[in-house]
């Protein structure tokens, strides 16, 4: 049922702007005030199951905590009179970073620093509660393949950007393609999780030096269990990505090549971010 044309609390629906695997997003008119907001509305399939209401609910209280440019504001939390759990959020306009790189392509490295800093000083505002340093903070581009450099370490306060190549899991590209196919979470699944990771205590491991990860979303939450590590490999090299356009597989932790696994592990010591995504 389309919330098209009803109230919602003193919101009036005036269009739908988006539709997702579990909501649909909604541009309303706040009859008090007369700005527009948008409504994301739990898809009415889902209203039963006490689980996806309660990380829909957790999805907002999160937001709503967290102040920073970067995070869209969440003004209330209501139900439609159909019966759908909506969250009543700030509308932006204007262009997606998708829309934005299929209209002009790639960006260039000077065009890409102050998104990569935008995008690590939000990421660890949202889990400034974890976060201990907030100096530097790896950010992975998983739809890069992995022939390519995509792991990135971003300096906040000085700016710089250095890039490594970075394995994704075995589990995450079962055909030995290159490219990341998939995320997962599973157990026994050697593949890779997507989302934000708090890095911990380094140790000597059959790796020799490697970094605890604690996964901080519900995407990689089980990374401990998991044991998703930082470490170095020898299927990770520069000659090897040039040789065969990709380099190996691990089995879900992000294995660096040998030779800069020392440079990782000091840049991105205890208390600090990695995020993942595709």
């Amino acid at each position: 049922m389309s919330l098209v044309g009803t109230m919602v609390g003193r919101y009036r629906v005036l269009r739908l702007l988006g539709e997702g695997g579990m909501a649909r997003v909604f541009v309303a008119e706040d009859t008090t005030v007369g700005r527009h907001v948008a409504i994301k509305a739990l898809l009415p399939e889902y209203s039963a199951h006490a689980t996806i209401l309660e990380r829909f609910m957790n999805e907002a209280k999160a937001m709503g905590r967290i102040q920073h440019p970067g995070v869209i504001d969440v003004f209330d939390v209501t139900l439609a009179p159909s019966g759908e759990l909506c969250i009543i959020m700030e509308l932006l306009t204007g262009q997606t970073l998708r829309e934005q790189l299929w209209k002009s392509g790639p960006f260039s490295v000077p065009d890409a620093l102050p998104l990569m800093h935008q995008l690590a000083d939000t990421l660890a505002a949202a889990h400034a509660h974890r976060i201990v340093h907030r100096d530097r903070v790896g950010v992975v581009d998983f739809a890069e393949g992995s022939a390519v450099p995509r792991f990135h370490v971003v300096d906040i306060a000085g700016g710089a950007v250095t890039t490594h190549l970075v394995a994704h899991g075995s589990g995450s590209d079962p055909d030995h393609s290159g490219y990341l196919q998939r995320f997962s979470n599973r157990p026994d699944s050697n593949a890779s999780s997507r989302g934000a990771f708090l890095t911990g205590e380094e140790y000597v491991g059959k790796h020799g030096r490697s970094r605890r990860l604690v996964g901080l979303d519900p995407d990689n939450h089980l990374a401990e269990s998991r044991a998703i590590v930082i470490h170095g490999a020898a299927y990770v090299s520069e000659a090897m990505a040039a040789a065969q356009g990709r380099i190996g597989r691990s089995q879900g932790c992000f294995a660096f090549a040998e030779d800069v696994i020392g440079e990782i592990l000091e840049q991105l010591g205890p208390g600090r971010l990695i995020f993942a995504w595709k």
